[in-house]
């Protein structure tokens, strides 16, 4: 809820998480590293169906915001 409430004043949040589920719940833009190298960046709706962030986080499949 914080980070929503942050987010609707207009402030920009840097979010350090693994639950992706959060993140591509809250993000305007994601960033998907593996291991300290950058993987793939865009909005959440671009990362829930790029093939490399699926791997890198879940081994594969669908990601599902809540």
């Amino acid at each position: 809820k914080l980070l929503l409430e942050l987010k609707a004043s207009g402030k920009t949040i840097l979010f350090i998480e693994h639950r992706m589920k959060s993140v591509l719940s809250v993000a305007d833009w994601v960033f998907v590293l593996n291991e300290g190298t950058l993987l793939v960046q865009g909005p959440p709706d671009e990362i829930r169906k790029d093939s490399a962030a699926l791997r890198a986080v879940f081994g594969g499949g669908n990601i599902v915001a809540s």
